[in-house]
This record gives structure tokens, sequence and C-alpha cells, in this order.
């Protein structure tokens, strides 16, 4: 893993790994529980797409096997001694300013979690299927069960939901400021990852869901390696977004975005 000094990060190396191991990985890991078998599963959408919903409901599923851990960038960010600052100056930036740090610390709790043989729960924005190639190797190399659940939520969708996560009534610390491109760029390459999951076998087994739970499409990998039915999660994502672009109408821009 790379030292802060390699990635831009705001603290130094020694208060990184302080926080780590004195807030981060006790709090995250409290309950969990090796398991002889781990899984991960990545839960998959563009900002706004209700991924923490969907992670509860995964999460309170895995659990019955034990206590798992749950992985998103998000509750990192208070713990950061310069958030509060960043997120007074600028709320559009605040997230920004911070991430190599967080990005560092969600790196090093999913190193520990490969290495304790965890059950997880990851939250993922896809940006980059380069970016799943590699959590594919690593979670492989440490012999997880690796499975996708992909929302299928139209961007009009998610769009509001930023809009809710940064002023509604849930917002915490001043919400949660995602910008337009940043939504619209990972919800064009999650259709790309998708394709590339299925394609070059990078998980177990791939469920397509609505927000609400819905599920629209399952496939799993046999113990030969091969999928079960033919691969085409992409579009189902695809279609699913514009059957409700056409029921839902497109959500407005906001002024404020850049």
């Amino acid at each position: 893993m790379a030292g802060a000094g390699d990635t831009g990060a705001l603290l130094p190396d020694e208060k990184l790994t302080d926080v780590l191991k004195r807030v981060i990985l006790p709090g995250a890991t409290r309950d969990a529980v090796r398991q002889q078998q781990p899984v991960v599963v990545v839960v998959a959408g563009q900002p706004g797409a209700g991924k923490t919903r969907i992670a509860d409901l995964v999460q309170a599923a895995l659990d019955r096997r034990g206590g798992s851990v749950r992985i998103s960038p998000d509750p990192y960010k208070p713990v950061h001694q310069q958030y509060a600052a960043a997120l007074a100056a600028d709320v559009r930036t605040a997230g920004a300013a911070v991430r190599a740090d967080t990005a560092w610390w969600q790196a090093a709790v999913e190193a520990h979690i490969r290495t304790m043989g965890f059950d997880a729960v990851v939250e993922s924005a896809p940006a980059d299927p380069d970016d799943f190639r590699a959590v594919s190797r690593a979670y492989r190399a440490s012999h997880h069960r690796i499975e996708v659940v992909a929302l299928a939520t139209a961007e009009a969708l998610s769009q509001m939901g930023i809009v809710d996560g940064l002023l509604g009534e849930n917002a915490v610390g001043g919400g949660r400021y995602v910008a337009w491109d940043n939504h619209d760029r990972c919800a064009t390459a999650m259709l790309t990852t998708l394709a590339v999951i299925e394609t070059e076998h990078l998980a177990d087994r791939i469920t397509v869901v609505r927000r609400d739970g819905t599920v629209l499409y399952a496939n799993e990998r046999t113990s030969e390696g091969n999928w079960r039915r033919r691969t085409e999660a992409d579009q189902v994502v695809r279609a699913e977004r514009s059957r409700s672009k056409e029921t839902s109408g497109s959500a407005p821009r906001s002024p404020a975005a850049p």
C-alpha cells in the first residue's frame, strides 16, 4: 500500500496509521467473524442509486453467518481531523479534499479483511473497469467468494437521490455533495464494468436489482467456471433505466451544480 507521501494525502503516515488502528479497524471489525469460506459482496451503483439500503439488506443476510464488515468511504470522513474545516469551507470540495486519506483507510481495511478471512459488504460507484479487475484479483488471492449486486436505477432517480443526500432530513454534517459529472461518469462506467465482470469472469455471482430490492437478473458461475445463463447484466440495467425513465420523467438539474 502506498504511503501518505505517495498519494497526496493530508495527514502524515503516522497519523493515518494511528487513526486506522485506534478508531477505524476496531469499529469496522468489532462484530466480524473469521469464515472458512469468506464472501465479499460488492453493491454497485452510481451515486444516489440507493446502494446503502441494499447494502443494509445484504449485510443482514451475511450476518446470519456471523458478523461481517461494511466498507464505504463515507464513515471515514468524520474521523478525519481536517474534514470538518473542509466541510465548513465548501461542501462541494470537502470530500475531494480528504479523498486520498479516506481511500488509504479503505484500502487498509479491505486488506485487513482479506488477511483475516472476514465477510464484507462493499459499497461501490464503478468509475473504471480496471478498478474492479484489481478488486477481483485481490479477493481471489484471499480465497473470497465474490458476489456483485448491481442497482438498476435510472439516472433521473439517482440524481434525486443525490439531492436528498445533500439536503434531505437524513443528511449528516452538511450532507454529501456529488458533482453531476461524477454521477454521469459512474452511471456510464457501470455498464461497461458489468460487461467486463461477466466477460472476464471476475465474480462468482451477479445480481441486478431495483432500488426496492426486486431481483431483475441473477447469474452464477458453475463449478466448471462457466456462467449458468447468457450474460446480460449490463443490458438488464440499461433496459431498466430506460423503463424507469419513461415512467418517472427527468429530474431537474440543480442550479448549484457545476
